[in-house]
């Protein structure tokens, strides 16, 4: 029985970066915002139909709340650049550390047991990390 590889990381943060790169070429351009948040919603849908044949439920569960993070990753950065504000910037990155800490959480199924509280816990704290830092125009 043949295996299907979950989509890699590179692939995904390509179609990421081309979203946010379209959105980012012309801050404040509603057209531009509207096109990168359209360029998102395919590159999840993509994303979304690669994950169906995934053989254990946790890998599929991980390879969709990846295909989710990276859609919230999109959309911020398309609303990031679209807005240009620090209020814009500070919800972007609390929407995205909660998409990755989904992400996080979900991949700690994988471990033994005896790691998983641990992984939890180093998830939770990468999480707070994210959602408490700092945020400005960069």
């Amino acid at each position: 029985m043949k295996t299907r590889r979950p989509p890699s990381l590179l692939r995904i943060l390509l179609a990421a970066s081309l979203a946010l790169a379209s959105a980012a070429h012309a801050a404040g351009d509603k057209d531009a915002y509207k096109k990168a948040k359209a360029e998102a919603a395919t590159a999840y849908d993509r994303q979304h139909r690669e994950c169906d044949g995934e053989q254990t439920r946790n890998a599929k569960k991980v390879c969709l709340l990846q295909s989710e993070a990276d859609l919230a990753r999109a959309r911020e950065g398309a609303e990031v650049a679209y807005q240009d504000t620090d209020r814009a910037r500070a919800t972007a990155a609390r929407r995205i550390a909660e998409a990755d800490y989904k992400v996080a959480k979900q991949k700690c199924n994988d471990q033994p047991a005896d790691a998983r509280d641990g992984c939890a816990k180093q998830a939770r704290a990468a999480f707070e990390q994210a959602r408490t830092a700092p945020v400005g125009k960069q």
